[in-house]
């Protein structure tokens, strides 16, 4: 398997986009949830988490903004290991809609 793909911005730093995933999954926010306080699409914010298209400086500003990170953040390369967001808030789905959990 090759390794992710990592969306490099502007000025040639990295954007490690598991990043850009998971302080949107801390948050609690979906993509389009995201994309409307970020002011950006949907499309847009779905293909920077999949490491598919570079992130502009402007485009990093928004989603810093918008999820209440700092914009360095974004560029820490090392791998985040443990259990996603959603696993550490388990719940059963009858008790708890998807936006809960």
């Amino acid at each position: 398997m090759s390794a992710k793909p990592r969306a490099a911005t502007a000025d040639d730093r990295e954007v490690n986009p598991e990043l850009v995933t998971l302080a949107r999954q801390v948050r609690g926010l979906t993509q389009s949830k995201l994309a409307a306080r970020a002011g950006i699409s949907q499309a847009t914010v779905s293909k920077i988490e999949a490491g598919v298209i570079p992130v502009s400086e402007p485009d990093l500003n928004r989603l810093s903004g918008a999820l209440e990170f700092p914009a360095h953040f974004f560029f820490w390369q090392k791998r985040v290991n443990g259990p996603a967001v959603p696993e550490t808030f388990h719940r059963k789905r009858a008790k708890a809609s998807s936006t809960a959990l």
